[in-house]
């Protein structure tokens, strides 16, 4: 899931660079983090990403509501102190529930071009990751 990162500079040299991840304040939770190092940025955003939506999946919260992380909020007043952004992708498709065995019966030629389609795409992890990634995509439609 892509995610903007506000980024606050260091002013002086005994100051962390701030960040903040403006789409966790739409779901009642705050996503804060520093650092000292100007290239640990991606890493601690990153960490603190994953913390927060496992809160947020701990409190009950769906992480579709944060589909929206890849807005753009640097025109918003609120957030004028990070003068820098980034766009960054993270993985939190494994908070998003416990893996659960089913029993579906499929066409084997279906099952065919989806196997097919999986191993010549990079973005699948298996097939069960792509089944579980267009139901998800057909809900979200509706």
């Amino acid at each position: 899931m892509l995610f903007m990162i506000g980024i606050k500079p260091a002013t002086q040299e005994d100051e962390a660079y701030g960040m903040i991840v403006p789409v966790f304040n739409k779901v009642g939770h705050s996503c804060n983090s520093a650092t000292d190092n100007e290239k640990n940025i991606v890493y601690k955003a990153t960490d603190a990403i994953l913390i927060m939506a496992e809160e947020i999946v701990l409190a009950g919260t769906d992480l579709e509501m944060l589909n929206e992380g890849y807005q753009d909020y640097s025109q918003n007043a609120e957030y004028s102190a990070f003068t820098r952004w980034l766009a960054i992708d993270v993985d939190i498709s494994e908070l998003k529930g416990k893996p659960k065995r089913i029993n579906i019966n499929l066409p084997d030629t279906l099952l065919m071009r989806i196997d097919s389609f999986v191993e010549n795409n990079e973005n699948y992890k298996d097939r069960s990751h792509f089944l579980a990634v267009a139901a998800q995509n057909e809900i979200s439609q509706h």
